[in-house]
């Protein structure tokens, strides 16, 4: 799969954006994220974090990596509002969601975890157009 940076961020920016916890990563902020920075491969770039307590989420150019889990973008096969656990959580107004459901082509669920509004938005329209791609590119 190619570098996908320029275009998520784009997306991220166009369809969503920053907030009080989600950052796009720049030289200017990258000392801030320091410990969550290790995670990553030598060749990988972080672009976008949301960083809460101790939950996080780190979108870079090949996976999205969490403190439970990492998923290759290439293995995204669907992404769809997490409406169940939206509605367990007792959040009926859309604009407060911050639950999105992964489908991976083993048919592996996970389930995310954003902050709510620009953040939660963005983060979705770039995992849409990566499961997009993924399915356009299976068949």
């Amino acid at each position: 799969m190619k570098d996908l940076s320029s275009i998520i961020i784009s997306i991220f920016k166009r369809k969503g954006g920053e907030g009080k916890y989600t950052k796009i990563i720049n030289e200017q902020n990258e000392e801030e994220y320091f410990d969550l920075l290790k995670i990553k491969d030598k060749d990988e770039k972080i672009l976008i974090c949301y960083k809460e307590n101790k939950d996080f989420v780190l979108i870079t150019n090949k996976r999205l990596i969490t403190n439970n889990y990492m998923v290759d973008y290439f293995n995204i096969e669907a992404v769809i509002i997490a409406m169940q656990e939206e509605f367990k959580s007792n959040i009926l107004n859309k604009k407060k969601f911050t639950r999105l459901k992964l489908q991976d082509f083993d048919g592996k669920n996970y389930i995310l975890k954003l902050e709510e509004g620009k953040p939660y938005n963005g983060i979705y329209q770039i995992l849409e157009f990566i499961s997009l791609r993924n399915r356009e590119n299976k068949n």
